[in-house]
């Protein structure tokens, strides 16, 4: 892929081949399998499932490569002749860049912009790209690792959102990345269930209640109160779920000092009356 090929093509009809046409299936590139046209295998079904073009010819398997790579000797022997060994230095894994969190709690890596935790907004945060994931470190402190993805557009933790939409709800209806905020079915049918009742408004901001006791309390606890509500049509708030999560009431700690006398002999003594 990195060299601009779209096509590979293989002699094989085995584990090989099924392994080869899956990869090429995921990576976008078509996969061409040869195969000897008295050979069977089971796996050349599980190749065709995948999108893989079978192509049987009349050879054993040298014959195949033979005839396979009939039209590619020269441009094959200019490859080779460009070719170089390897060196001993080990490539590195990542590459690294220097980011600075919009007000948004966002950054932006390969046309993509990811979210953070909120109290990173607007500071200065180092990002390491893999093949795979990104880790964000401030320092040599690693905050956390995101799972990389491939295209444009916005790959959001509605942990990381929820207390700046709650404070602006009516941010959410025009939202460009609202579909990312709903993070199990269930929570999109409570979604429903809340604007056809209450109107967009109202819940709006009853779904983002409800979406940060997911964020505190936990998701999946969240979703099966939200599962069994449903199923029974009973009614739905956000009131309604805090107490069904029974979380304990905080009460506030009140300390009172206790009262000096003295202070109250000395106003009576620093009275006059008046004549």
């Amino acid at each position: 892929m990195r060299q601009g090929y779209d096509v590979i093509c293989a002699a094989t009809c085995g584990n090989y081949g099924a392994a080869l046409s899956l990869a090429c299936s995921l990576s976008g590139l078509k996969c061409v399998i040869h195969i000897p046209e008295r050979f069977h295998s089971k796996r050349i079904k599980d190749m065709e499932d995948v999108g893989a073009a079978v192509n049987y010819v009349d050879r054993d398997y040298e014959g195949t490569l033979t005839k396979t790579n009939l039209n590619r000797r020269e441009r094959l022997k200019e490859e080779l002749d460009l070719m170089r060994e390897l060196p001993e230095i080990r490539l590195p894994e990542y590459t690294e860049e220097d980011k600075r969190v919009s007000s948004f709690g966002t950054i932006r890596v390969k046309k993509i912009a990811y979210s953070v935790p909120s109290q990173l907004k607007n500071c200065k945060v180092r990002v390491r790209v893999y093949e795979d994931k990104i880790r964000i470190y401030t320092g040599i402190k690693h905050l956390l690792t995101l799972k990389k993805k491939t295209g444009t557009g916005y790959c959001v933790d509605y942990r990381h959102v929820i207390k700046t939409l709650q404070r602006k709800p009516g941010a959410f209806a025009n939202c460009q990345y609202k579909d990312q905020l709903f993070p199990q079915a269930i929570f999109n049918d409570a979604y429903e269930y809340l604007t056809i009742k209450y109107g967009e408004r109202v819940g709006d901001k009853e779904y983002l209640a409800v979406l940060n006791f997911a964020a505190m309390e936990g998701e999946d606890k969240v979703a099966d109160i939200l599962r069994e509500i449903l199923a029974k049509k009973e009614q739905l708030t956000s009131d309604i779920i805090k107490s069904k999560l029974n979380l304990p009431m905080q009460i506030p700690t009140v300390n009172i000092s206790r009262p000096k006398f003295s202070i109250y002999d000395s106003l009576l003594t620093s009275w006059r009356p008046s004549c």
